[in-house]
């Protein structure tokens, strides 16, 4: 499929759709015939967008639940599954079975999933389930491919290492020679179309944003990286998008610096819970904290070359894709909101017009309840409104 979305309906399937919405197509397994009670939810596309992941939590007479991980074309057909979790696992968040990347060979898939005791982080082929490679136990984990597949980062707790896939002796856990990784970071990520990586340490009692190649041993301080930092590469890795922000768990101010050198440019300043590159490398997309309603989000979008921002709407997300806004960085490693030709992008929940009444004493009223989650298409240059294509709590735009 081409400029296909895949959501998650509250029906407990997984679909395809085309961006108009039209063309669905259902993805998961029909529920029966062995999927009785079936919930199917966190679909991930392929790399080349032919297939979908996805998980299935399945009610046991009994009580409780099996949870498992599958595979099944993005058009429908036979499912596989690849990964069936521990009978005692909790998933690694409410709601939230797995977290699953395709390695860009599509070969492997990483997967972080709940076991009796704690999470686990394992490889295992991308067709069968089978070759499982443990990586890592414990949490809280983050993980990132390199674009030629061979190494996987691991941030666990206050340590970052790297996997290397191979044979015999290369292949294996390896520990990189850094400073004292901090912690007030999520995912690391690897540069677009080389072994570069972005992270962040903490040198001679000062955290830094730095870059590295995977031998972990030629390093580039890319500036300081007070309170909290999360960063995305530009599609062309010729720049890297920085928020920096205090301990509340918001980025305050959004900048770009370049890996080559040179003055880092600042953006915005706003209380941001995430921003996503377009394909394209000219824009990104903004999730704001909102200034009309509470826990709600403010979208935009930012030109890079101009600075100029669009505002895009107000957006009460469901609480799947809340945790998606919440972890923005790791799901940025595994899918994409934008759109191949970077025009529009996916949000989940419900579109919120501005309150008829301003709150007594400037305080931000709760958001009307009430209305459907949707999957809504947001038009990035605000001259169309952002447009529902179907009830849905989580979606995601194929790569390609």
């Amino acid at each position: 499929p081409v400029n296909r979305i895949v959501l998650a309906a509250p029906d407990g399937r997984i679909y395809t759709v085309d961006p108009g919405g039209g063309g669905r197509k259902q993805v998961s397994p029909v529920t029966g015939a062995g999927f009785p009670g079936g919930q199917f939810t966190w679909p991930v596309w392929s790399p080349d967008g032919g297939t979908v992941l996805f998980s299935s939590v399945l009610e046991k007479p009994a009580g409780g639940a099996n949870v498992s991980l599958i595979r099944a074309p993005a058009g429908g057909g036979e499912h596989v599954t690849l990964y069936e979790d521990d009978p005692l696992s909790q998933g690694i968040g409410n709601g939230v079975p797995h977290f699953a990347m395709w390695s860009p060979d599509g070969e492997r898939i990483a997967l972080i999933a709940g076991a009796s005791q704690d999470l686990v982080t394992l490889l295992i082929d991308s067709e069968t389930g089978e070759g499982i490679e443990g990586v890592a136990i414990g949490a809280p984990v983050y993980i990132a491919w390199s674009p030629d597949s061979r190494f996987l980062l691991v941030h666990l707790r206050d340590a970052l290492f790297i996997y290397q896939r191979g044979e015999g002796a290369e292949r294996g856990r390896r520990s990189l020679q850094m400073g004292n990784p901090a912690l007030n970071y999520y995912a690391p990520q690897f540069a677009p179309l080389d072994n570069r990586f972005v992270y962040g340490d903490e040198i001679d009692g000062s955290r830094r944003l730095v870059m590295r190649l995977a031998d972990g041993v030629t390093a580039k301080d890319l500036g300081a990286a007070q309170g909290i930092l999360g960063f995305r590469w530009s599609p062309s890795g010729d720049n890297v998008a920085v928020g920096r922000g205090d301990e509340s768990g918001l980025f305050e101010v959004l900048s770009v610096v370049s890996p080559q050198g040179g003055p880092e440019r600042e953006l915005i300043k706003k209380r941001m819970y995430g921003f996503w590159w377009s394909p394209d490398g000219r824009k990104i997309a903004v999730a704001a904290a909102s200034r009309l309603y509470r826990v709600s989000i403010d979208w935009s979008v930012i030109d890079v070359a101009t600075g100029a921002e669009t505002p895009l709407g107000t957006n009460l997300p469901s609480s799947e894709f809340e945790f998606v806004l919440s972890f923005f960085d790791q799901f940025g490693n595994a899918s994409q909101l934008w759109s191949p030709d970077s025009k529009s992008f996916v949000v989940a929940g419900a579109m919120l017009k501005p309150p008829a009444v301003a709150q007594p004493g400037g305080e931000l009223p709760p958001p009307p309840r009430g209305e459907p989650e949707q999957v809504w298409v947001v038009d990035a240059s605000g001259a169309v409104a952002p447009t529902p294509i179907g009830e849905g709590f989580l979606a995601f735009w194929s790569p390609r």
